[in-house]
């Protein structure tokens, strides 16, 4: 795993002099959901609220101490739709089918419902910004429907912070087909071997990134503690605030090459 790294001591992998020696980067491609924000946790959030028609988790007794595991029950058969929830109800002792009815539409309503950046997001991308000579650019690469994964990011500002947001429901195309990948480095101006990809699957980012020849750093939060060797991603952090050190790194191996 990389070493805990202070962003305003680190060196951008650019071309400037103070970083000779490095082959420079062009490119850095990030995946949004739960690399840039924690949709993990606000889904969970955003469940419990609606199974309890917008109050506090507990405040609903009938549901009671079904609330944890209907909750996993929820994601474990779709985790995104609500298609499900009359039969979840049912199956949790819920018969009226109004409450599952209430619930999927405070779902649908409330969407991006406790969904925020991971804190370190603003000063990597900041840190990433700080690189001037020569300058690089920074895509957004995501999957999913095209209103949302828009809406998203203007929602969290990133879409004002870097350079290009590539949503598949919009392209035609979603990771891991390295189509879009090709066309993050056709937005980006840059060649597959001055490109990194960093995002939280292994299957999407790390084998669609590695199958357009693009560097892949995988963000392995739950630190899952084996690494695949298919796809084995050619780094491995846990926090996004690892990534500067990264980019070094990844300047030495390209200078090597």
């Amino acid at each position: 795993m990389g070493k805990s790294f202070e962003l305003m001591d680190s060196k951008p992998p650019c071309g400037h002099a103070r970083c000779r020696g490095f082959a420079p980067l062009r490119l850095v491609l990030l995946d949004l959901d739960d690399t840039l924000c924690d949709y993990s946790s606000a889904r969970d959030r955003r469940l419990r609220a609606a199974f309890t028609n917008g109050n506090e988790p507990g405040s609903d007794h009938r549901l009671g101490d079904d609330l944890d595991r209907m909750v996993a029950a929820s994601i474990a058969a779709n985790p995104h739709g609500v298609e499900h929830f009359p039969r979840l109800f049912e199956e949790f002792g819920a018969t009226d089918p109004t409450r599952a009815e209430q619930a999927a539409e405070w779902y649908r309503r409330n969407r991006f419902f406790g969904l925020r950046l991971f804190p370190e997001s603003l000063s990597v991308i900041a840190w990433l910004r700080s690189c001037d000579s020569p300058p690089l650019r920074i895509g957004v690469v995501t999957n999913g429907p095209a209103e949302i994964q828009r809406t998203k990011a203007m929602t969290l500002g990133i879409d004002r912070l870097v350079d290009f947001v590539l949503v598949s429901g919009e392209f035609g195309s979603e990771k891991p087909d390295r189509a879009i990948f090709e066309e993050a480095l056709r937005l980006g101006g840059a060649r597959p071997e001055r490109a990194i990809m960093v995002g939280d699957s292994l299957e999407h980012d790390i084998a669609g990134a590695q199958a357009a020849g693009i560097t892949a750093v995988w963000i392995n939060r739950s630190e899952y503690p084996n690494i695949p060797v298919v796809p084995k991603p050619d780094f491995v952090v846990q926090r996004l605030r690892e990534l500067p050190d990264v980019l070094l790194r990844a300047g030495e191996m390209n200078a090597r090459c």
